[in-house]
């Protein structure tokens, strides 16, 4: 059983169903029914099993947690050697498509994630409020 979704990349916000797609889609998760318990499975690139559990959401928080973002950047980039470059930016708080730099306090903030992509270096961007969030777009982006 796998997990799909059929919101662009550009419509899915932070959180679970997000991870879910990272997973599955770029990160190499399998999701799994196993006959001996009623949780969902998951398997690892590398065979280990998990148990779907608030621990395992944690585990693979790519959406929310930088950490785990920074996961999907080294992915990406191991999975298009195509991809010469990536780039994430500040932007400062923004509104209608205006930015204006006021810190990382701002009420609404906006980070930019940029793969650059072949001898062109042809840019690929998304943009959202966290950089996790960010960097998970541009990556469903750069692989889809």
């Amino acid at each position: 059983m796998s997990t799909t979704s059929s919101a662009t990349p550009k419509q899915l916000e932070p959180g679970r169903e997000l991870d879910k797609i990272i997973a599955v889609q770029l990160m190499g998760y399998e999701r799994f029914e196993c006959e001996f318990t009623a949780t969902p499975m998951w398997r690892s690139p590398d065979g280990t099993e998990y148990a779907e559990s608030e621990t395992f959401f944690n585990f693979i928080a790519f959406s929310t947690d930088i950490a785990a973002a920074w996961q999907v950047v080294e992915k990406v980039t191991d999975l298009n050697p195509n991809y010469y470059g990536f780039e994430l930016t500040f932007l400062g708080s923004c509104k209608d498509d205006k930015c204006e730099v006021h810190g990382l306090d701002s009420e609404v903030k906006k980070w930019r994630v940029w793969f650059f992509h072949g001898p062109e270096n042809i840019p690929l961007r998304r943009e959202a409020e966290t950089a996790p969030h960010a960097i998970c777009l541009a990556a469903l982006a750069a692989v889809g």
